[in-house]
């Protein structure tokens, strides 16, 4: 059997001692570095964290504006679009109704130069048609005394 004698307890005193030395000299700093690195480390993991929030906040941000400013651009190209063709419409209509002002002008300058010329000329040909008839006249006159002698 086992006996329990003074080296037993001699030696668990040893055992407490040594237990208590390495204790204080290797154990506890060894549990404190281990702690400062597991607090960095967790400050660390907090800080990216709260970093990648924020970098996720300002992209969301980013892609907000930048759609806004799109969204915008395209909105002022199409009203620019909108403003140039009703701009073309107003000049097409100014050109239209200036040759129609044109056409209607000329139309006008003919007739009225038509009714010139027609009057001008009636008044040429009344005295060849007199002149004519008058010849026509005289000649039927001559003949007829031809015809009768």
């Amino acid at each position: 059997m086992v006996s329990f004698d003074a080296t037993i307890l001699i030696q668990l005193i040893n055992f407490l001692f040594l237990l208590a030395i390495l204790n204080q000299v290797f154990f506890k700093p060894i549990i404190k570095i281990q702690q400062e690195r597991q607090a960095f480390l967790d400050t660390n993991r907090r800080e990216t964290e709260q970093k990648h929030a924020e970098l996720k906040t300002l992209r969301e941000d980013y892609h907000q504006k930048l759609d806004a400013a799109r969204q915008s651009a395209y909105d002022k190209v199409a009203q620019e679009v909108e403003q140039a063709n009703a701009e073309r419409e107003a000049q097409l209509q100014a050109v239209q109704a200036e040759m129609e002002a044109r056409f209607s002008e000329a139309r006008t300058q003919l007739s009225q130069q038509e009714a010139e010329l027609r009057t001008s000329l009636q008044q040429e040909v009344q005295p060849l048609v007199s002149l004519v008839m008058g010849q026509l006249l005289n000649g039927n006159a001559s003949a007829k005394k031809e015809a009768n002698v």
